[in-house]
């Protein structure tokens, strides 16, 4: 393992720890049992995700404003345009047809979840599909709320996408990509500790 591997293990763990830390706010000693779990759940996820963590770091600050989506009428938005849309500070969801199903689906499912708990927020769903018809199958197999919106995107230059997973990213007036995270099924914590991070962060 290279030093610049190593290096870049220790920065998402610390990201991730600290962004745990904020979220629960524990003072209790008592719940030092918690912590040790939650650091062993951080060093799994980082093993299985370290051939992608130089990905995971490369996208913050990545501009979206020459960006282009596809509404489900086949209409062409410009992001900023999609922003202004749906209240200037959004939660994204990238899935593509290229990745396993069920990662998608978790991926999605969370966020149908935390639309349904909170109106407030909007969650705009980037698709790689070969069709519009496709993303409407995936929309009403979800049973999207209306706090949730699908569009098409295909290929754009964000790093991540070399990676070949889902994954979540906010954006605001900036238009640029800022706390992109990698939702795993295996590590269902981390999801809903990054969930109530962007929570706490962006919609309080």
């Amino acid at each position: 393992m290279t030093n610049k591997t190593l290096i870049t293990i220790l920065i998402v763990s610390l990201i991730l720890f600290n962004a745990y830390l904020l979220v629960t706010n524990i003072s209790n000693k008592n719940e030092s049992t918690e912590y040790e779990n939650f650091d062993q759940t951080i060093t799994d996820y980082i093993l299985e995700y370290q051939g992608i963590s130089d990905y995971m770091l490369q996208n913050d600050g990545f501009s979206l404003d020459s960006i282009a989506v596809v509404d489900l009428e086949n209409n062409s938005i410009d992001f900023n345009q999609l922003l202004k849309n749906h209240g200037n500070n959004i939660l994204v969801c990238r899935t593509s047809q290229y990745n396993c199903e069920s990662c998608n689906d978790y991926a999605i499912q969370k966020l149908v979840v935390l639309c349904k708990e909170n109106p407030e927020i909007q969650v705009v769903l980037l698709g790689y599909y070969d069709s519009i018809r496709s993303m409407r199958i995936v929309r009403d197999n979800h049973n999207l709320p209306s706090n949730m919106h699908y569009y098409q995107l295909l290929d754009y230059s964000l790093p991540i996408e070399a990676a070949g997973v889902p994954y979540y990213f906010a954006v605001d007036n900036s238009l640029e990509v800022e706390d992109l995270f990698v939702p795993n099924k295996a590590y269902p914590k981390l999801t809903d500790h990054y969930i109530e991070m962007i929570l706490q962060k962006r919609f309080t």
